[in-house]
């Protein structure tokens, strides 16, 4: 399929435990393939994990800093309709900065960045950057 750099949408779901400024978080995340200007990409996702330290701003503006590691995948047909996919590992960072409208919501932001490998069965590096914005909503 050849390296290629593109930009699309994703959906992102994740959830976060913290205990005092200590903070873990599981995301899953979902590409809106029609989003993708490429006609032979078919399907993109991927699972992350995070660990890091929130810094207080203020009482309403608290920013995690964290490091993420993970693995996406992504789907593609190259010659005809064969189905091809890449699975690589990845490493790096989220900075995710929310202002806290109440107890209960937050206005939420991620900033993230992770370098992909190479595995052994050829694939190719996938490296990811996206920015997030959304409503997070506290449980307790």
């Amino acid at each position: 399929y050849g390296i290629r750099e593109d930009t699309g949408s994703l959906i992102n779901l994740f959830g976060d435990l913290r205990r005092r400024q200590i903070i873990g978080q599981l995301q899953f995340s979902y590409v809106m393939s029609e989003t993708i200007g490429d006609l032979n990409f078919d399907e993109g996702y991927g699972f992350f994990g995070s660990l890091g330290y929130i810094v207080s701003i203020n009482e309403h503006i608290e920013i995690p800093f964290m490091l993420t590691g993970g693995t996406s995948v992504i789907k593609y047909s190259a010659v005809g309709s064969n189905l091809f996919s890449d699975v690589s590992t990845q490493l790096g960072v989220t900075i995710s900065p929310f202002y806290q409208l109440n107890y209960q919501f937050s206005i939420y932001s991620a900033f993230r960045y992770l370098k992909g490998f190479d595995s052994e069965n050829r694939n190719d590096a996938i490296d990811l950057m996206d920015i997030s914005l959304g409503l997070r909503v506290t449980l307790q």
